[in-house]
């Protein structure tokens, strides 16, 4: 649910005397700083929704690293016409956000949610993973 749809439903049902744009300000700021706490290796909670935090996961041995496939193509294109991939198979983990559903008694049915992280926070668990030598 994006936030103007959010506000619409909160100022439906439970009367907001707040603005959108404010609303919009005090939503964006609760998710950035709820990353934020998540990207520093901690769990964060929310209520009987359940909790969100940053752990490894197991890859299998055989994944192609895109990126490096690419960057060979570009430098020897007759490896592009031959279709051969770099396969990442070393020992460096991979990490990624992991939603423990909680009690969601108001909520039901509790299978039809999903928790779907953004481009841009996915971006930031890189950046702390690559750049702040994170390790969860």
């Amino acid at each position: 649910m994006t936030a103007p749809q959010l506000y619409r439903k909160a100022k439906d049902s439970l009367g907001l005397a707040v603005s959108e744009k404010n609303f919009t300000k005090i939503y964006k700021l609760f998710f950035e700083r709820a990353i934020e706490h998540i990207v520093q290796g901690k769990h964060f909670t929310t209520g009987s929704i359940g909790t969100i935090y940053i752990a490894p996961i197991k890859k299998k041995p055989n994944i192609i690293d895109w990126g490096s496939t690419i960057k060979m193509w570009k430098e020897h294109p007759e490896t592009k016409v031959n279709k051969q991939m770099v396969y990442r198979i070393g020992d460096e983990p991979i990490y990624s956000f992991v939603w423990l559903r909680g009690n969601i008694q108001s909520f039901p049915p509790k299978r039809m949610y999903r928790f779907r992280m953004s481009n841009r926070w996915r971006k930031r668990l890189m950046e702390a993973v690559v750049n702040e030598q994170k390790e969860y």
